[in-house]
This record gives structure tokens, sequence and C-alpha cells, in this order.
């Protein structure tokens, strides 16, 4: 009798963490169908999280650091008795990465999984965490993993530079949850430009906050925030809500119009596209920057519109908003043309096969 495998996921976080729930989390079920035995030990659970979205401060970034710290070191005492063991991202942005490397040391195979461009992370940081920082850390830990799963294909172009084996496994969405689910939209007078994201990537948009606010003057909008926490005073109705996993459907279902704002940099450039593969799956009209998958998934004018500068995203959302019939249009493009490529039941596929051959 074959003896069962054995897998530990090291999620960055707990299901409350995006990138979490998405790279590792929703693959748990069908990794146990596939008959391996598996153990998910995160570096941050989910009372953390909330404290460091909700709560940001010296306090809550200490208790975040420590944490990931200390259930990292932990891992060390049981690593070893797993045959194969998936790392999601770096346990710190700085420093030597002497944590993962006993891990790859420990573990009997190792997979490291990433959806951000985290080694270009140093170029954004302040110049005393720059003197701390080793440029080579996620280099160094790529050379020692037996397989690397990066999210698209810019971070596995950066992957095969240091590392023998690289797959890309995108980030994806349970597309039939979506087409099951059925939106009771409520009009209130008001068209609703929606983003759904984290406190922590609410800064890209407020790339759009003029935008909104020369909008605001001459037709009724009301932008919706979902999982953004931003107090500031803005010249535009904005509705900022917490994320939550039961009514994350809802809210973006009562969106008209989906926005992904980003800058265009080399962090953005190794983005996954979540936020507009969730607008695309649910049929929503989307605006997006065209930088890195976003330009993958929008064919302009058909299932969606790219946007770059202030001014074409304010000629975009106001076509979207004064012509119904192309909002309706595009939004029923979007679904019709998502990429069955970013579809959970695809990437599953993918990933199990590709820890299988780890075990062989």
């Amino acid at each position: 009798m074959n003896k069962q495998k054995r897998l530990l996921l090291l999620p960055q976080t707990g299901p409350q963490g995006a990138a979490s729930r998405y790279r590792v989390y929703q693959y748990v079920g069908f990794i146990e169908k596939a008959g391996y035995l598996v153990k998910v030990w995160p570096a941050v659970d989910d009372r953390i999280y909330r404290l460091r979205a909700h709560r940001p401060g010296a306090f809550s970034k200490m208790l975040w650091l420590l944490s990931r710290i200390v259930r990292r070191k932990l891992a060390f005492f049981f690593v070893w008795r797993y045959d194969v063991v998936l790392l999601q991202r770096e346990t710190l942005p700085i420093g030597f990465p002497i944590i993962d490397l006993m891990l790859c040391a420990l573990a009997k195979k190792v997979v490291f999984d990433f959806d951000d461009a985290i080694y270009s992370a140093a170029q954004e940081m302040p110049t005393w965490q720059r003197w701390l920082s080793d440029p080579a850390r996620i280099e160094r830990i790529l050379r020692r993993c037996d397989l690397v799963v990066a999210a698209n294909r810019q971070l596995a172009a950066y992957a095969r530079r240091h590392a023998m084996k690289v797959v890309v496994i995108p980030t994806a969405l349970d597309f039939a949850h979506y087409q099951q689910f059925k939106a009771v939209k409520q009009w209130n007078g008001k068209i609703i430009i929606g983003w759904i994201g984290s406190p922590f990537t609410a800064f890209y948009l407020k790339f759009l906050f003029p935008v909104f606010a020369n909008i605001a003057r001459t037709h009724a909008i009301e932008v919706r925030a979902i999982g953004a926490n931003i107090s500031e005073n803005v010249d535009f109705p904005l509705v900022c809500k917490p994320w939550l996993l039961e009514s994350e459907m809802d809210e973006i279902h009562a969106f008209d119009i989906g926005v992904m704002p980003l800058t265009d940099d080399e962090w953005s450039r190794g983005k996954s596209g979540l936020k507009l593969l969730q607008y695309l799956a649910a049929g929503i009209a989307a605006v997006a920057s065209p930088v890195g998958v976003n330009r993958e998934l929008i064919r302009p004018e058909q299932n969606g519109i790219l946007a770059s500068t202030p001014e074409e995203w304010e000629h975009s959302l106001l076509r979207l908003i004064e012509y119904p019939a192309l909002r309706q249009r595009i939004a029923v493009n979007a679904r019709d043309s998502f990429d069955h490529s970013f579809d959970l039941q695809t990437t599953a596929g993918q990933l199990i096969q590709a820890i299988d051959s780890l075990c062989k």
C-alpha cells in the first residue's frame, strides 16, 4: 500500500489576505482530493492581519513582522516530516533570508510561490530600509527551491534566471461560482464606480480622485471602495466598506463600472490582475491601466477599456456613464470573453501536477 503523500503549506497570511486566499487556501480541497495529507501553517493569522489592515501603526507592524518570524521559525521543528513544502513568498521584505534558506535546507522538497515583483520591493523602500535589505535575497531563495510557481510571465522570466524549474500558474478564481451567482441590482439614481482591494493597495485608487471629482460635478456617481479605509475628505461621493468574504460577490455585482488603476512601474507590472478578473467574471464593464497582465485580459472597446492618463480615465469613464448601451455591451462581452486559463478548475490541475512532479 502506497504511503499517503504529505504537503505542508506555508502561506503568508490567513485566508483574510487576498494573496494567500487565492494562491493557497482555495486549492486545499483540490489537493486533498488528489490524495495528499495537507497541513496549513500561515505566517500571520487573520487576527493580526485585520489589526494591521485596519489599525496601521508601529505596534501592528511590529506584531505583523514578529509573527512572520516566529511562526516561520516554528516550522523548522516539523517541516522535515512532509514530502513537499509550499512556501508562499519570503518571510521578511528586508535582510538576509536566513529563515527561508533554513526552511529550504530542512525540507525534502520546496515549492516557492510568488505573485508580486517582490524582487523589486527594495527600490520603493526608504533609504534606511535599503541599507538593511539584501538585494539578492529573492535570488538566494529561488536557487534553493526545487520548483518555483510564478503568477505571470514577467515574474517567471525573472525566476528562470535563478531557478532550475519554473512554471506559470496564474492567480485564478472560480468562474462557475460567478456564473451561478444571481445578482440583484438596486438602482439608487447613481452610477456606481467600484474598486475592490485592501488598505495596503488603496493608494492606487487615489490616483483617480481628481478624475472622480471632475465627473461628480456634472454626473450622479458614487465611488465604492471595498476593502479600503480612506479617511481623507474628497470632492465626490465616496463610500468605503470593509471587505467580507460573505458579501464580496454582492459588492462586486453592485458595481456599474469597475476600475483598476495602477502605476507603470516594475512592482505593478508584476501584478496578477485579480480585480480585473473579478470584474470580467462578474460581467462588469471595467476600465484599467494598461500595465502588466491587464494588457492580456482586456481587448480594448470589446470587453473593457484601457486608460493611462487622467484625461484618458475621465474620457473612458464618461463614455461608460453617458452611454448605457456601450456599458451593457462591454459588460456582456466581459463575461463571455473570460479566459479559462484563469479559472480555478484549470489552475488546480496545474498545481497538483507540479507538486506531483516532485514526489516521483
